[in-house]
């Protein structure tokens, strides 16, 4: 095998470790859309200017809630799977911080089994399907190029 071969293998290996992940990922995203939901309250919602070489006006949002379950009070900062985070431009990050203005009641969809596990929008996420998007192809570049 040549060295442009092996090249190929690994990045087809790594796309197909890449899509077990975007799988098991897009499985549990999908999962929370049937989990039970209970009002909880937004307790924090900062932005933070990202001071990152490439961030041209971006900004992160950070949203942190509470709720509570069966008489006990978990705290979280999960938006929605792959997400815990915003990174907007400076007038999408003030609409974002909108959508969660402090000490409002939220929607939490917990997971029945572990409420500690929580999402404030349930079902898949752009992240999980593009995990898979980018897997997929990844996969099938490594393989073609390994095998012409």
């Amino acid at each position: 095998m040549t060295t442009p071969q092996i090249t190929s293998l690994l990045i087809a290996v790594l796309g197909v470790a890449l899509a077990g992940y975007g799988v098991w990922a897009f499985r549990r995203a999908s999962a929370s859309s049937a989990w039970p939901m209970v009002t909880g309250k937004i307790t924090a919602c900062r932005l933070h200017e990202d001071h990152s070489e490439d961030a041209d006006d971006k900004w992160n949002v950070e949203v942190e809630y509470e709720y509570d379950v069966g008489g006990h009070t978990f705290t979280s900062n999960q938006v929605a799977f792959g997400k815990d985070t915003f990174t907007v431009s400076g007038h999408a990050a003030l609409r974002v911080a909108d959508q969660y203005p402090l000490h409002s009641p939220i929607p939490v969809y917990h997971h029945p089994a572990d409420p500690s596990r929580a999402v404030l929008e349930p079902g898949e996420t752009k992240y999980a399907m593009g995990v898979l998007g980018i897997s997929g192809i990844m996969a099938l570049l490594g393989l073609g190029y390994a095998f012409l």
